[in-house]
């Protein structure tokens, strides 16, 4: 997140391309001799730039490559589904700004690198629905805590009448936020959030007999404390080029899973030293006002916005409660067009270790969701219809899930030698969940009356729970071109009218399963059946960031993506000239 102050936790060399091509003009150390800052970036003495300076570079190599001949780059699209007749690949996408129009875009290989979906507890995810002015995820927090915190300010506004002149005088009341995640995200939004209430006016009890009490913000988190990141250097070794070619040699889904349990202290759940030290000390300093409070010295402890570390918490259920009563003497957030804006949101919150007391409820005026991102999304992009068929996925909607084997990818010729390609797990199959199957009567109308694992029911609804995986529905994502790739557009200016949303009832289907070479090239499977498009597909499909299941844990992150790039490049050239070497002009395979 472009927080102030924020540093990125990464070398600097680890950029674009050093580790592909020192030379390449997409250096970060290029960024800086062109701005005239690499002598006194050698100054700071630091291999680690701040986060607003990294965006900065980013942009610039952006602006450099839509610069490049012959490359097209488009903003603001959101794509809707991908498809081919198997000599070409089509992606449709909406326009998001200005007026609607959808584009379909044809060429004749394909990269798929959406980036991660944010991943939102099932107890939060109906309320978070209703309610998406007052609960957002970290992914959105730096473009939309500014309107949240005016909102608020907005709303603890109260008069409180005066015994003497009866005019009556502007008072506060106190505001708490809660934070839900023990990641390095969650932690710099716990930080901010108190710095932003430290600007907010300190709050003036109510009434005479009211107690007194501060701004704060509850950092509510599953473990006892929050755990430091180790990025030693032989920990730092797992996100090396090399260890993507150890993880993918695994031969069990078990040995990957046991590595990347090994090193998840490494980047999941874990926050930098750094961040640690600034917000122990922040709690230290409550401390002391604290003691000097109870002594009633002068002291800042009602001035300055509390942090509270909620420990071995889970969040058990969510409400909002509205406020719209004139008589109420907290005013409901002003200037808000939609109800679901006004009132407090309150969480139940469960000890996870049984403790007494079991729950507890608390309120807030906001919420901050900082639990990670799921990066699966993408499968959903697939045309089904079309040829999702190709990579073994033959359901829409309610497709079973899979596991991860090892095969051997079939190759045209022995002398080119095979792949060793895996299974990747579908996103249902990712984490264990419990499949919901929802049987709404078609006179079911009216408001929610209850939420239920994180799903709405209706009046007349039964809900039924499985231990089976539940696919996630369809999120937005990004297509990454390449000028060599001689992709040419085809708009339809038409007017965007979004279909409604299959509903989901029931996981019936087999497992289906998605292979993937080690270049990263999705693989159609095995079965060459006559007829079938499988045998004559030829657009070569490749997805980035997106595959940690069996490319292990640098896949998402910066570490080797000028590597993972070089690899898939490498790979689509080679399958380009092997296709013109081992297919005949009418596109029937070759014999020999």
């Amino acid at each position: 997140m472009l927080l102030p102050g924020a540093s990125m936790q990464i070398s600097f060399l680890k950029d674009l391309a050093m580790l592909r091509s020192p030379t390449s003009s997409y250096t970060f150390l290029s960024y800086l001799h062109e701005h005239n800052r690499l002598v006194t970036f050698i100054n700071r003495g630091s291999f680690i730039p701040s986060r607003r300076e990294y965006s900065d570079y980013l942009i610039w190599a952006a602006e450099k490559v839509a610069r490049e001949p012959g490359v097209s780059v488009h903003y603001g699209e959101r794509v809707l589904s991908i498809q081919s007749d198997g000599l070409v690949v089509s992606v449709t996408s909406l326009s998001e700004s200005g007026h609607p129009v959808k584009r379909v875009r044809r060429g004749k290989h394909l990269v798929i690198a959406p980036g991660g979906t944010p991943r939102v507890p099932p107890s939060l995810s109906a309320l978070a629905v209703r309610a998406p002015s007052r609960i957002i995820h970290t992914s959105v927090y730096a473009h939309r805590i500014d309107g949240i915190m005016h909102d608020i300010l907005s709303g603890i506004i109260f008069k409180r009448p005066s015994t003497t002149t009866g005019s009556g005088s502007t008072n506060f009341r106190p505001v708490r936020i809660a934070v839900v995640g023990s990641g390095q995200s969650a932690a710099e939004v716990l930080l901010d959030i108190q710095a932003r209430l430290s600007a907010f006016p300190p709050p003036v009890p109510s009434s005479e007999h009211s107690v007194p009490s501060s701004h704060s913000v509850d950092l509510i988190i599953h473990r006892g404390s929050l755990k430091p990141s180790d990025d030693s250097p032989f920990a730092n070794e797992i996100f090396d080029p090399a260890s993507t070619d150890f993880f993918f040699s695994l031969n069990s889904k078990e040995a990957r899973s046991e590595v990347k349990r090994e090193y998840e202290n490494t980047n999941y759940g874990v926050v930098n030293p750094n961040t640690l030290a600034k917000i122990y000390e922040r709690i230290y300093d409550q401390k002391v006002e604290d003691g000097a409070h109870a002594r009633g010295a002068p002291s800042d402890a009602l001035k300055t916005p509390r942090i509270n570390i909620l420990r071995y918490r889970t969040i058990a259920a969510a409400t909002q409660y509205c406020t719209s009563d004139s008589s109420s003497d907290v005013a409901p957030i002003a200037n808000r067009a939609s109800s679901h804006s006004h009132g407090s949101l309150t969480l139940t919150l469960q000890h996870v270790l049984g403790s007494d007391p079991l729950f507890e409820t608390r309120s807030y005026d906001a919420i901050i969701i900082g639990t990670g991102y799921e990066r699966h999304s993408w499968i959903n992009l697939l045309d089904y219809k079309d040829f999702g068929h190709v990579f073994g996925l033959t359901n829409p909607v309610s497709n079973g899930g899979s596991e991860i084997v090892q095969k051997d990818e079939p190759s045209p010729d022995s002398q080119l030698g095979t792949h060793a390609p895996l299974l990747v797990t579908p996103p249902w199959t990712a984490t264990e969940s419990t499949a919901v199957s929802v049987s709404r009567p078609s006179s079911a109308q009216g408001s929610v009356v209850s939420v239920t694992h994180g799903t709405l029911l209706y009046p007349g609804e039964t809900i039924e729970t499985r231990s089976e995986p539940i696919q996630p529905p369809m999120e937005q994502g990004e297509i990454h071109q390449s000028k060599d790739q001689l992709f040419t557009d085809s708009i339809d200016e038409m007017s965007a009218a979004t279909e409604p949303a299959e509903d989901v009832t029931a996981i019936e289907s087999p497992l289906d399963k998605i292979r993937i070479s080690r270049a990263y090239r999705l693989l159609p499977v095995e079965e060459d059946l006559v007829g079938d498009t499988r045998r004559n597909f030829l657009p070569r499909i490749y997805i980035q960031g997106i595959a940690e299941e069996t490319h292990g844990m640098s896949e998402t992150l910066l570490s080797i993506l000028s590597v993972r790039s070089e690899e898939v490049v490498n790979d689509l050239f080679e399958g380009v000239v092997r296709d013109c070497i081992f297919t005949k002009p009418n596109d029937e395979p070759a014999t020999s």
